[in-house]
């Protein structure tokens, strides 16, 4: 699973991961401001890299280094978290979506849809072209 910047709105990196994570599922801060999964209610943005657990096999600058070759980011690391902006993504849950569609939270599947979920759900991003060939569609968060 994947998200791809296009035009990006804000990216805030002072948040650390939680759980683990795949880059483009939704996510919002806990009360201590860690990156958790969104709920329906609450979104406040996409992770904007695959989040793992720490193996421990590496420290100090060898982890930085690393990090910035591969972009992946470890549980109870500062994370990216896109607010804004206007994505490329294959985090859509549903097979296909049209220009101006809403997306909400998915939160089985931890991505996003089309489909109203339950509850009081708020609106995560529009959907500005629909999904190619290779399942990505072009969204702008709201």
């Amino acid at each position: 699973m994947a998200i791809k910047e296009k035009y990006v709105g804000t990216i805030n990196i002072f948040h650390k991961a939680y759980q683990t994570l795949t880059a483009g599922e939704p996510v919002k801060f806990d009360a201590n401001g860690k990156v958790i999964p969104a709920t329906v209610d609450v979104c406040e943005g996409l992770v904007a890299q695959d989040v793992i657990a720490d193996d421990g096999l590496l420290s100090g600058s060898a982890k930085v280094s690393l990090d910035t070759v591969t972009t992946v980011g470890r549980v109870d690391d500062p994370v990216g978290v896109y607010q804004g902006g206007v994505y490329l993504t294959n985090m859509i849950q549903d097979a296909t979506v049209a220009p101006g569609d809403k997306l909400y939270v998915d939160t089985v599947n931890r991505k996003l849809t089309k489909t109203l979920p339950a509850g009081s759900p708020v609106v995560v991003a529009k959907v500005e072209l629909a999904k190619d060939a290779n399942g990505f569609a072009l969204i702008r968060l709201v």
